[in-house]
């Protein structure tokens, strides 16, 4: 996984799954199980969350993303109804989602023109994400 990559995705999917449990949402299993083990409105790091991190690794972890696809066409990405729609739902319901606004707000860099896509701004998402 790319460098800060790893940590932008636990901050998101904690936002996420506390949005979709604080407003009534029980997420349903794919490929794997949608709740990390031990999570309690975030997850514990270590080797279980490792294991479970590997499973959807083992999945996606191949594919090139879509919205990878739709920076190199110059097109619009479905960011607005992925993260967009967690910081929406989660700012609607007084519940944390600043690293889903974050990332939401990057991606809209990068579709504006203002910033390049580059793996390194998951670096910077760190630090914006609180």
């Amino acid at each position: 996984m790319l460098p800060g990559g790893r940590e932008v995705f636990r901050r998101a999917y904690d936002e996420a799954l506390a949005v979709a449990f604080g407003t009534g949402t029980q997420p349903e299993r794919m490929i794997v199980d949608p709740v990390p083990p031990g999570w309690k409105e975030r997850s514990t790091t270590g080797k279980d969350y490792d294991g479970w991190i590997d499973q959807i690794l083992g999945v996606y972890g191949d594919l090139k993303p879509s919205m990878l696809q739709d920076f190199e066409r110059g097109r619009r990405t479905e960011i607005d109804f992925i993260n967009g729609y967690v910081a929406q739902l989660g700012a609607d319901n007084a519940l944390p989602v600043s690293m889903n606004a974050a990332i939401t707000q990057m991606v809209h860099s990068i579709e504006n023109g203002a910033v390049h896509p580059n793996p390194l701004r998951l670096v910077e998402l760190i630090g914006k994400g609180g």
